[in-house]
């Protein structure tokens, strides 16, 4: 059996019929308009809500013991999940109630993205553009912002027919990418990792700023494997797979630059902290498959 009682009201539900949007059109304001007694009296209630709300609330406070700090933060803490779900319901409400989105709405929609978005431990995928001829482009442009995102110096050279290089640097590292871009279909271009070039500034004691690497050919797999996700057909894309190809470079990147710290230090600092590297490659590889062969016997 469903109750016919009607839901308590709340402070919220209370202010809700005044926060339509055009609930007080401009035009009907005037005293000779001939909807100046509507609007009129919705003021008049406005008024008198206001007052409700401001002497429940004084008598509320004088009744209530504020020492408790747990009791004030569940409060507003409440407050906060009350405030956010009602937020939800009046969009939804103006978002049915209309195709087009009002700027009120419209802020609300980027507010809410802005909420889930930042949520830690959630994706919803990489915001991939439709339009096939930008994807190359927009590819080069993600691996830039990328870089500025973790403080990083970051630019492009665009200025050969074909191919675009992205240079990522810091303090010591210098990060040199190399796309070629084929455009054998107009209409579908790709953008391809030719090469990726990792080099060091030099520092007192060191003789060699340009080390060979295996990070190179690692980070050139890495950003391949992005950009290959974005740039297949749309039924064949997984934004997902993407967005997780971009948090792990966004990742390898936030590593080289801890290291492009410790590089720059003037006591223990130097390129060794970036060759170091190589040198432990070969040796854990030998460890994991020793491992997974007496695993496996």
């Amino acid at each position: 059996m469903q109750s016919n009682t009607p839901p308590a009201k709340t402070l919220l539900s209370t202010l809700e019929p005044f926060q339509k949007q055009d609930n007080f059109p401009k035009d009907v304001v005037h005293p000779f308009s001939t909807g100046a007694s509507e609007t009129c009296s919705l003021l008049h209630d406005l008024i008198n809500t206001t007052d409700q709300i401001s002497t429940s609330l004084r008598v509320y406070e004088a009744s209530a013991q504020w020492t408790d700090a747990k009791l004030v933060s569940l409060l507003r803490q409440h407050t906060s999940i009350e405030h956010t779900s009602y937020s939800v319901c009046i969009f939804c409400k103006e978002l049915c109630s209309s195709m087009s989105l009002s700027p009120k709405a419209d802020k609300a929609v980027q507010h809410l993205i802005h909420s889930l978005r930042a949520r830690p431990g959630v994706s919803y995928g990489e915001n991939i553009p439709l339009i096939a001829t930008s994807l190359p482009d927009w590819c080069i442009e993600q691996l830039i912002s990328l870089g500025k995102s973790l403080g990083m110096e970051a630019f492009q050279d665009g200025s050969r027919e074909g191919a675009s290089t992205v240079v990522l640097g810091g303090k010591l590292l210098v990060i040199d990418i190399d796309f070629a871009i084929q455009r054998n279909d107009p209409l579908k271009p790709k953008a391809n990792v030719t090469s990726v070039k990792t080099s060091y500034a030099l520092l007192p004691g060191n003789t060699n700023s340009n080390v060979p690497s295996l990070l190179d050919s690692f980070l050139a797999g890495e950003i391949q494997n992005y950009c290959e996700e974005v740039q297949k057909d749309e039924e064949f894309r997984d934004p997902q797979r993407a967005a997780l190809f971009r948090k792990q470079i966004s990742e390898h990147l936030q590593y080289l630059v801890l290291l492009d710290g410790l590089a720059s230090r003037n006591n223990d600092g130097g390129i060794r902290w970036f060759t170091d590297i190589d040198e432990l490659a070969p040796i854990l590889d030998e460890l994991v498959k020793t491992e997974a062969q007496a695993i496996a016997t």
